[in-house]
């Protein structure tokens, strides 16, 4: 993967995003792996990292706990979980990507799951442009902690958190950092579903 360019937003150097899917979970509740369920003939894992790359100008790899079988999807680089932070969960894949992420010309990440493969690129857009400092998505005043913008710059803080304070539910973490709340209630609600179950999946892909 290149490093990420810059990007000129009226007249100002904007941020340089590195795009992340969090795809790291079990999927005990779907009973198969959520990243690999379609639509449309499209995998959950090619929906999210190819909004995420409209938004990012191409800069996406994927997150996952450790072995798996996405390694079959090798348009993106997969970046497995630091050894060091096994079973600690979301955090762990957030933590590791942007460990990844410091090697590279970027300034900050931005998380999506998986599990929602309806969100379109003008809400992560919106995102990254209302960002300031650490910042995480919701709608109706509910966070959505996957879905969320942390800068490189708070690593170290994190890092603390996580190993020293054994703070680990990213919600905590970034109630920790004061992220802010960005709210997405400007668009369609049925974007920020998460498919967890097969009746979730079967619901939302009539609604879609």
């Amino acid at each position: 993967m290149g490093l990420c360019r810059f990007h000129l937003l009226g007249g100002h150097m904007s941020p340089r995003d590195l795009g992340v899917v969090l795809a790291g979970g079990r999927s005990r509740r779907m009973g198969r792996d959520k990243a690999l369920l379609e639509i449309d003939g499209e995998t959950f894992l090619a929906r999210v990292a190819r909004t995420l790359t409209q938004s990012t100008g191409g800069h996406v790899v994927v997150s996952v706990a450790g072995e798996t079988s996405l390694h079959t999807e090798a348009a993106w680089l997969i970046i497995a979980d630091a050894p060091d932070l096994h079973d600690h969960g979301p955090i762990a894949g957030v933590v590791s990507a942007m460990r990844w992420a410091t090697k590279g010309a970027f300034d900050r990440i931005v998380t999506l799951p998986v599990d929602m493969p309806f969100v379109a690129a003008p809400a992560i857009s919106y995102l990254l442009e209302t960002a300031r400092a650490a910042s995480v998505a919701g709608t109706g005043g509910n966070p959505i902690p996957t879905f969320a913008v942390w800068p490189l710059s708070m690593l170290d803080t994190i890092e603390q958190l996580v190993r020293q304070d054994r703070v680990r539910a990213l919600h905590q973490v970034q109630a920790r950092l004061g992220a802010a709340y960005v709210s997405m209630d400007a668009f369609e609600p049925l974007q920020f579903v998460n498919v967890n179950t097969p009746e979730d999946f079967a619901g939302a892909s009539t609604k879609r």
